[in-house]
């Protein structure tokens, strides 16, 4: 086990859930293999982010920015919908897809001498110290996962990172500070309302409207995987129009491919086929093909 990685306190437990036996705690703490992660390397969009958070310092020298990735979206209960990080905390950071981890900050630090200095903010892979990495349903490693350690996640992302259990303690030095608000219930709690924060939000989706080479070699990724998702349905046609309910065999081979090159498609299919056909936004998907 890394002992570099940050300790954790059991959290997010429900109230009818019961505290594990002291002799199971210890059993459940012993006897793990290490696990680091060996040859990480920094990812292709690091310095691309980088670039793109110099052009955000320069547009807003001596003063703090705040780019949380947002919370978890509560389904039912204790379920949440699957995690998107913003996408300014996406386009900042670097921090993207299903390594995304909720509540994440990013935070650009004002220097006295000019420019900023950036820290990501996150919850870091469970220790085995406590309890957490099979009782905490949000973040807990036996429960949603593995995370990156801070080590980990400085290597890939070129970032300093903290564990963001500690935010409070950088956010305690008041300063002028702009915040994307409506991402992160606790941001919005501790940084007040500044007058340039609309300039800030508007600067930020503004920047994101013209593309540098990193984002091209993606959207032409994500063409061409949809290429290959259409010539899915075509072979999937057979099968379609063998049972009646054919449009969701249309549906789930594209959806196949968009699960197998990206995280999830970009929009719900709509497969109509027979008297669908000129319903401009149909999903029940219950017709034959």
């Amino acid at each position: 086990m890394n002992e570099k990685v940050e300790d954790q306190e059991v959290k997010n437990v429900r109230s009818y859930d019961v505290a594990p036996a002291q002799q199971y705690a210890e059993f459940m703490r012993t006897g793990w293999a290490p696990s680091d992660l060996e040859d990480l390397h920094p990812l292709e969009v690091v310095t691309y982010a980088f670039t793109r958070r110099q052009v955000l310092s320069a547009a807003f020298p001596n003063i703090r920015l705040v780019i949380p990735s947002g919370n978890f979206k509560t389904r039912s209960n204790d379920t949440e919908y699957v995690y998107r990080p913003h996408s300014a905390f996406a386009y900042y950071s670097g921090v993207q897809g299903a390594d995304a981890v909720a509540d994440s900050v990013l935070i650009m630090e004002p220097k006295a001498d000019g420019g900023h200095d950036s820290y990501l903010y996150l919850h870091p892979r469970s220790t085995r110290e406590t309890d957490a990495f099979y009782t905490d349903r949000k973040y807990g490693e036996l429960w949603v996962g593995r995370h990156f350690t801070l080590d980990e996640a400085a290597t890939v992302y070129q970032i300093q990172t903290r564990n963001v259990d500690n935010v409070e303690d950088l956010l305690r030095y008041s300063k002028e500070t702009l915040l994307i608000r409506g991402e992160d219930a606790l941001m919005d709690k501790l940084i007040s309302v500044h007058a340039r924060e609309a300039e800030f939000i508007t600067f930020t989706s503004e920047q994101r409207l013209v593309k540098d080479e990193y984002e091209i070699s993606q959207l032409q990724a994500a063409v061409d995987s949809t290429g290959r998702g259409f010539s899915d349905v075509i072979a999937a046609m057979p099968a379609a129009a063998d049972h009646p309910r054919g449009e969701r065999i249309v549906e789930g081979a594209f959806f196949g491919r968009a699960r197998l090159e990206g995280n999830d498609i970009g929009y719900t299919t709509i497969a109509a086929a027979g008297s669908h056909a000129c319903v401009l936004h149909w999903i029940r998907f219950d017709g034959a093909v």
